[in-house]
Formats: structure tokens, sequence, C-alpha cells
């Protein structure tokens, strides 16, 4: 979208006001005690004229930014995310529908020690979780699962360096959210539940790490039990 198109809202509402200001002056309109059957006509075609560029001016308006979520919406993520960390403990992540592979990684091995650790000051956020495999077979298997979100990110990334696998944070980032609800006054007759963002429309992740039999490993992580 140009800058004209975004800011022809905008235009349209201040030439509308500059139009209708030369009306009343021009007509001296708003003199209640003198108002004639022609300056009625005249007011209520203003208000007709301000009616009708308040719906373009609504449609005009640049949504492609905007993300809507109703109170449905918000349960349903909050059920995927629950069922991810689930079948995370569970090991059964492959066998959903709602969760998905955002990425996955590979490594080979030489070191019996290996240490997950973050390159962030802070300790990650995301929880990773560690299956043994049945072999000792030199490599290090990582998935990066993820739930369908309205709000994405970044997300974070992995290396491995020497005997230290190293989870990349992704960079901070600034959301602003807005929450429109009807007044007190509807709300106590009709009965509907106030909206409160969750966190948990936040895109969700968690990585899913397959480690050699007998490798020896520390750091924030949940260990599988199958």
């Amino acid at each position: 979208m140009t800058l004209i198109m975004q800011l022809l809202p905008l235009i349209i509402m201040i030439g509308l006001i500059v139009v209708i200001v030369v009306i009343v002056k021009k007509n001296d309109l708003f003199r209640i005690n003198q108002m004639s059957g022609n300056k009625i006509k005249w007011v209520l075609s203003i208000y007709g004229i301000i009616l009708l560029a308040s719906i373009v001016v609504f449609f005009s308006l640049p949504d492609d930014e905007i993300t809507s979520i109703s109170q449905v919406d918000s349960e349903k993520i909050e059920r995927s995310n629950q069922e991810l960390y689930n079948r995370a403990h569970l090991g059964t992540l492959e066998q959903s529908k709602q969760i998905t592979v955002k990425e996955k990684w590979q490594f080979d091995v030489k070191e019996q020690f290996l240490q997950v650790t973050s390159n962030g000051e802070e300790n990650q956020d995301i929880i990773i979780f560690v299956e043994r495999k049945e072999s000792n077979d030199g490599e290090i298997d990582v998935v990066k699962y993820a739930t369908e979100s309205l709000v994405n990110h970044g997300g974070y990334q992995v290396e491995l360096n020497n005997n230290k696998l190293i989870v990349q944070q992704p960079d901070k980032m600034d959301y602003h959210f807005a929450i429109f609800t009807n007044e007190f006054s509807i709300t106590q007759f009709t009965g509907e539940k106030r909206l409160h963002f969750p966190t948990s429309a936040i895109e969700a992740e968690l990585l899913y790490i397959r480690i050699p039999k007998d490798l020896e490993l520390t750091g924030e992580v949940q260990f599988v039990e199958l």
C-alpha cells in the first residue's frame, strides 16, 4: 500500500471537515431560533454525508498488519499448546496433526559428553526434551516443533560447537495488542465474556533432541522416558 493510499482516509476526513465548516459559516446553520426548513435540510444532508464518509474511511483503513482473535481462537490455541507439551512428554509429537515440524538439524558427535546451553545472557525460555536412542549411532537429531498461532516470531536456532549444543535465542520483538469489548451495560444482559489476550497466542515452540544411548548430557532439559 502506497503512502497516498495510507493517508487517503485522513485526507478525506480533513476535506470533509473543511467543507462542513464552510457550509455552516456560509449558511449560518446552527442558529436554532432562526432555523428554517431549508437549513434543516442542510443539517440533515451534512449528517448523511458524515455517515457515508465514515463508511468509506472505515473500509479504507489498512488491515494487512492487523490480526483478530476471538475467545474461540484463544481456547483452540491453548488446547493446541497443551497438546504440544503433553505429547512431548510421551514422545508422540509426530502423531498429531495440530503440531508441525518447523526445522530439523542433525549433528555428528564424537565426544562422550554434551552440554546444552544458550547464547543469551538469560536462560532460554524454550522447553527442551531429550530422548535417548537405543543405539550409539554417533548422531544428534534435533527437531523444532510448533503449534498454529496468530503471532509468529523468528524462532530458535541450534548449532553444535565442539561439545556444546548451543540454542540461539531469536531477536526480541515488541507486540502491540488492542482488545475491543462491549460495555458492561450490554454484557451484563448478553452474558458475553471479556476477552483477555493470552500469551499462548504467540507461537509456542519446543526442541526435541534424540541423542546416542550412552552420551552424557547436561543442561536445562527434560528427559523423555519411553
